[in-house]
This record gives structure tokens, C-alpha cells and sequence, in this order.
């Protein structure tokens, strides 16, 4: 799986590096969770389907989504919301500290 970028270069992605693994299996997944914040309630529902060498959690499929769809987002599309923008990249660094902490 490859995505482009916004100059059209293809770039190798952490699923790749999966794929390479001959330990890994194509799983499927559907995920569900909510999760209440001060500002908002979120509700997401997610079905992710890729190879995975992390049996029954399958956490290696789950940091690999994750951090494609964070590649795909970009300032731009804020429409100069720079505040929101802020706000999302400190909650993913904090997600990312609390990550490292486990």
C-alpha cells in the first residue's frame, strides 16, 4: 500500500514494512469506541483489514492506520483555524507521550 503525497512521490509506508514481515497475516478488524471530551463527544466506528504479526490485538495493524490517516491530514485544509490545527497536534503528542509511558 502506498500513498501519495501532495508532490505525487510515492513513499513506502509503515504497512509495507509489514507486508515485508513473513510472520504477518491479513486480518480483518472492526473497531468501535466512544470517548467524551470538555469540547465534544466523538463516536467513531472503524473496520481495518491489513497484515499483522501481533496476534488477537493486532496493535502493529492499528499504529499503522493511525499513522497513515495522520500523514493524510494537512494544515491547509484548516482554512486558517491554525488554533484547532494547535490543539490537534498537542492532543497527539500527548497521545504519543502516554504511548511511550505504557
Amino acid at each position: 500500500m502506498t500513498f501519495q503525497n501532495w508532490e505525487n512521490e510515492e513513499k513506502e509506508t509503515f504497512v509495507d514494512h509489514l507486508l515485508a514481515d513473513s510472520s504477518a497475516e491479513i486480518v480483518k478488524q472492526k473497531i468501535e469506541f466512544s470517548s467524551t471530551s470538555d469540547e465534544a463527544i466523538h463516536q467513531i466506528e472503524a473496520v481495518i483489514q491489513g497484515p499483522s504479526a501481533v496476534p488477537f490485538w493486532y496493535d502493529d495493524l492499528k499504529a499503522a492506520v493511525a499513522i497513515e490517516l495522520i500523514d493524510t491530514i494537512d494544515i491547509k485544509n484548516f482554512d486558517g483555524n491554525y488554533d484547532l490545527f494547535a490543539n490537534i497536534v498537542e492532543e497527539l503528542n500527548k497521545s504519543l507521550r502516554n504511548l511511550q509511558d505504557r
